[in-house]
């Protein structure tokens, strides 16, 4: 079963850090699959998605890291 979902997301400019684990869950929470492997992608050339504990401070961090 191969199933393709869109979420769109507005930012606010360079740095903007948005958790997605809900909104990116849902759509599997709907397929009622028990096991899988779910792709995330991004378009654009400056936007990115990773794995990051969603925490004020580590976000933070992260900024300082990338900006």
């Amino acid at each position: 079963m191969i199933r393709t979902v869109r979420l769109d997301l507005s930012t606010s400019g360079q740095g903007d850090a948005h958790d997605i684990t809900a909104r990116a869950a849902e759509p599997l929470k709907e397929s009622g699959l028990k096991s899988g492997v779910m792709t995330v992608f991004v378009t654009g050339s400056t936007a990115a998605v990773t794995t990051i504990e969603f925490e004020p401070g580590a976000v933070s961090d992260f900024n300082r890291l990338i900006l």
